[in-house]
């Protein structure tokens, strides 16, 4: 150290005082290196300012609620069914949405209502949840069939025009017309124009249509009815209506039915008749309520009636 002041004098003494330039030089590398500290220095704040917001993104990224969307099955549709609502429903409580996934413009979807374009084909359609700030999106799907109507083959027709029954020869039962009474069958009591299927079954082999009830037989033997049941009309032992098929009795030996204003009547498979309601009074009186050929007045019984058998005399 002694040996460079002595050097910086000496050459000071001999410049007169002059920079000198060795000085200079080591000047500039100092600052170079701490510009050259200082640059890094920055380089470093920017990247681990950076890479702290990578973290955070990636932080909010990874706490995304997930969430669950509820879709109902669809059961299968005849291509002449009524325009039917979906019910889907996220586990975040937010609204969803649907859309057709499939192609061949079987259906069509607007909000949550789908309309069957009477065309037959596999159908499926996506419910979606788009997310939000909290929540991640969600996606679900059902499938299901559309078939082409199958043409009737039996019709029951109400002795006073109110409403019609069909059965179809894929075995299904179907209904349009008046329903004040539950007539038709299908849970409501809501006139229908256009038909609308009854139940599920598939197995109906007869079917009769009264002034506001209907009888049917399945293949399985069973009897069933249904709609006013002012007089007992339904073979049921009350008065109580129904808007939904019930059975009648335990027998699964029926055959075929038929209705008629207040009073139905069924063949069983031995040939044998059996009517229930109005009940006949014998009487040469005539009414409203008569036997044309019996010359019987017909009462009405309070607790309702059961089928009961038609004379000795098989229908075949």
């Amino acid at each position: 150290m002694q040996l460079k002041q002595q050097f910086h004098s000496c050459a000071e003494s001999l410049h007169g005082g002059a920079p000198l330039l060795l000085e200079a030089r080591e000047t500039r590398r100092e600052w170079r290196a701490h510009f050259r500290k200082e640059f890094l220095r920055g380089i470093g704040l920017l990247a681990a300012g950076a890479l702290r917001l990578l973290v955070l993104a990636g932080a909010a990224q990874a706490g995304t609620t997930p969430q669950t969307i509820t879709f109902p099955e669809i059961p299968n549709k005849a291509a002449t069914d009524a325009p039917f609502t979906l019910a889907a429903t996220a586990s975040s409580g937010l609204p969803v949405s649907y859309q057709v996934v499939s192609t061949g413009g079987v259906v069509t979807v607007s909000g949550n209502t789908v309309t069957l374009t009477g065309v037959a084909g596999s159908v499926t359609l996506m419910a979606t949840q788009a997310g939000s700030a909290v929540f991640a999106a969600a996606t679900a799907t059902r499938t299901f069939v559309v078939r082409n109507t199958a043409a009737f083959v039996k019709i029951g027709r109400s002795s006073h025009a109110n409403h019609t029954v069909g059965i179809r020869a894929d075995g299904t039962l179907w209904a349009w017309g008046a329903n004040g009474r539950g007539q038709l069958g299908d849970g409501t009591t809501t006139q229908r124009n256009r038909p609308v299927r009854v139940g599920s079954a598939s197995n109906w082999q007869s079917v009769g249509a009264g002034f506001a009830h209907t009888v049917a037989v399945k293949s399985d033997g069973t009897l069933w009815a249904w709609g006013y049941n002012s007089d007992g009309q339904l073979g049921l032992g009350d008065t109580a209506q129904h808007s939904s098929p019930v059975q009648v009795g335990a027998a699964t030996n029926w055959q075929s039915v038929s209705a008629g204003t207040y009073h139905s009547a069924a063949v069983k498979n031995d040939g044998t008749l059996w009517a229930w309601v109005p009940i006949p009074i014998t009487s040469s009186a005539t009414g409203p309520r008569h036997s044309a050929t019996a010359r019987c007045r017909w009462a009405r019984r309070p607790t309702g009636s059961l089928p009961q058998r038609v004379g000795i005399t098989l229908w075949r």
